[in-house]
């Protein structure tokens, strides 16, 4: 084989060796393509999942939070016994500003009958009535919140203290239980009020 025919051989080769390094590197980039293409296909159906989990358990929260009624309403059924009366006008006359208790909802009221009633010579009052006392742990000395209740619910509510004319005390206010109710329910206060009556006590009657 002459000189020439070797030289021409090589170079063949040469070209050859080329165009499959060529090839193989437009197949390499191609393959390369189509698994990023996968890759972002199948990253976008997961995302597309994760936000759909997202919107239901976003639905099934809205849900269960609107399930959940936002107050409770009170009625003067419901306040029969002297802890759920007492709380409810307790909280009444905190609300009106008659009574100071900053404590009451932290800890409850303690509700006290008191016989005897009728030497504190209270105005605004019936011979049906029955007088509690309610005091809190913070209630100073010399302070006596008390109110009295009949049996068709009238309730006449005072603030005795040292500056109090003993011979003659007259009521904060004269109101009905009904309208208790009506203005804590008013108020939004149903739940505040269950939870200050589920924190009082009622105590043996006090001998005035």
């Amino acid at each position: 084989m002459t000189r020439s025919k070797r030289v021409k051989i090589t170079i063949i080769g040469i070209f050859v060796i080329i165009i499959i390094l060529v090839l193989a590197f437009f197949a390499g980039c191609i393959l390369g393509n189509e698994k990023s293409s996968v890759k972002t296909d199948n990253d976008t159906k997961l995302s597309r999942a994760s936000n759909k989990n997202k919107i239901k358990k976003a639905k099934a929260t809205k849900k269960s939070t609107s399930d959940v009624p936002k107050s409770i309403q009170l009625s003067t059924s419901s306040l029969s016994t002297t802890r759920s009366a007492g709380g409810a006008i307790a909280d009444y006359a905190i609300s009106k500003g008659y009574w100071s208790m900053d404590d009451a909802q932290k800890d409850g009221v303690s509700i006290d009958t008191v016989e005897r009633a009728n030497d504190l010579n209270l105005l605004d009052s019936d011979l049906d009535q029955t007088t509690f006392i309610v005091t809190t742990k913070t209630t100073p000395e010399g302070d006596t919140p008390l109110f009295t209740i009949t049996e068709n619910g009238k309730v006449a509510i005072y603030m005795i203290n040292k500056q109090t004319n003993f011979s003659s005390i007259s009521a904060k206010e004269v109101v009905t239980l009904d309208s208790i109710v009506k203005y804590l329910n008013d108020q939004n206060d149903g739940a505040k009020v269950v939870n200050m009556i589920r924190k009082s006590d009622v105590k043996i009657g006090i001998q005035n």
